[in-house]
């Protein structure tokens, strides 16, 4: 069975194709205008996962966002030893121009906000070119880490009131930015693009298309960036690769143990096998894993998709207490902070 999403270091990453984005990205900007409600969407590679790892704030950011995909063919690969394989990696280089093309379709306004001097705009001019009737502005500004921005420029991105807004300010500028000024901007979709202007615009070339497509398009960006990049690899790759592995042994195990016993009631919705549901109110759901004793690959997409699609609807998915083994699995793999878990106490409720 293939879950909405799959958990690498405690960040769910989303199921998707670049379609299936470009989907969930126009019903993003057709609830937003509906309702006001803003999303964010973030592209997840190993350095989005470190970085988050350091700063609580930033995992906070990834792990409540609206959709995550892959950026980065290390997350691809994981995935499909953990047995829940991404369709495929989604680079900002791809996404943007497929969304200027859905946006002119659409007719959504695109805005185009950060990169080096003059960058952006050269990108909105060559997208522009590539979609005739695109309705597409830049800006960009100096920017804190911490997303203080100058009130002109704030002002000129609300009076052109987009539909979405590429923002490329590096990570994790551009999510700090993005969770600060998004919703107060009104702007019903936000996406951190990272250095994907200057790709768009011809100022840093791209790799050959079947180098793209054996997913080594990292190795090329090192062999003419070795300076910037060799020192944030080595870091990422000396983070990243324990942390999976220990997440690959610990849930690759089929679960066995006793039936989890307990009263439990009956819910119309269809849940995941592994899952049962307890109580639900206004705040929160509650569910149970149907069986004691370690977690496999499975349990661990079931409970992250879960929690990740009540988190869409305004309400947190909670753990009734699991055991101690199950419990110490999730806190190793950072998911205690998406799934928070209730007391041993059957009786606790949402607010326990």
């Amino acid at each position: 069975m293939s879950y909405d999403s799959l958990p690498q270091m405690g960040v769910p990453v989303h199921h998707r194709d670049l379609e299936s984005v470009l989907h969930s990205i126009d019903t993003f900007v057709d609830v937003g205008r509906r309702t006001g409600r803003s999303h964010q969407v973030v592209t997840v590679n190993t350095d989005f996962l470190v970085q988050a790892r350091r700063h609580e704030d930033v995992h906070a950011i990834l792990r409540s966002a609206d959709l995550a995909v892959p950026d980065g063919m290390p997350i691809v690969w994981a995935s499909a030893v953990l047995g829940q394989p991404l369709p495929s990696r989604i680079a900002g280089a791809d996404l943007v121009p497929a969304l200027a093309e859905q946006a002119a379709r659409r007719g959504h306004r695109m805005m185009l906000f950060g990169g080096s001097e003059g960058v952006a705009a050269q990108a909105a001019c060559e997208l522009s070119k590539a979609n005739p009737g695109l309705v597409v502005a830049s800006t960009t500004a100096m920017v804190s880490p911490s997303g203080d921005t100058p009130v002109e420029v704030l002002d000129e991105i609300h009076r052109f009131n987009p539909d979405m807004i590429c923002v490329a300010l590096g990570h994790p500028k551009q999510e700090r930015w993005i969770r600060r000024h998004g919703s107060t901007l009104g702007i019903p979709v936000s996406i951190g693009v990272g250095g994907t202007f200057e790709f768009i615009a011809g100022q840093v070339p791209r790799a050959a298309p079947w180098i793209q497509r054996s997913g080594f398009e990292w190795l090329y960006r090192l062999a003419r960036e070795p300076r910037r990049l060799t020192r944030r690899y080595v870091t990422d790759i000396g983070v990243y690769i324990p942390s999976m592995a220990m997440q690959i042994a610990r849930t690759r195990t089929p679960r066995r143990g006793r039936r989890y016993e307990g009263s439990r009631q009956r819910h119309p919705a269809r849940l995941p096998k592994e899952l049962e549901w307890v109580r639900s109110d206004a705040e929160c759901v509650v569910v149970a894993l149907t069986r004691r004793g370690p977690l496999d690959h499975r349990t661990v997409a079931a409970l992250t998709s879960m929690a990740t699609n009540t988190q869409r609807h305004g309400r947190q998915l909670r753990l009734a207490y699991p055991g101690l083994e199950a419990a110490r699995s999730l806190q190793r793999l950072q998911l205690d902070r998406l799934i928070p878990l209730l007391p041993p106490d059957p009786s606790s409720g949402c607010r326990s």
